[in-house]
């Protein structure tokens, strides 16, 4: 399905919830970096994206 990008919402709260509504790892990371590209200052989201991933991974994310 695609979405237009003016209609993805800025809420926080909102992707987190998605992004747990996955069943995998890789599917809640995917949803995570979405939410970073609309909200690049959400802490929460970069943290939960961070605790996804492997040490060597979470340093490459951090630097983009």
């Amino acid at each position: 399905m695609y979405v237009c990008h003016t209609q993805i919402p800025d809420s926080v709260r909102l992707w987190t919830a998605a992004s747990q509504l996955e069943s995998d790892k890789a599917a809640q990371l995917r949803v995570l970096k979405k939410a970073l590209e609309r909200i690049p200052y959400a802490v929460s989201l970069w943290k939960a994206a961070i605790e996804l991933v492997d040490e060597d991974d979470a340093k490459v994310c951090v630097t983009h």
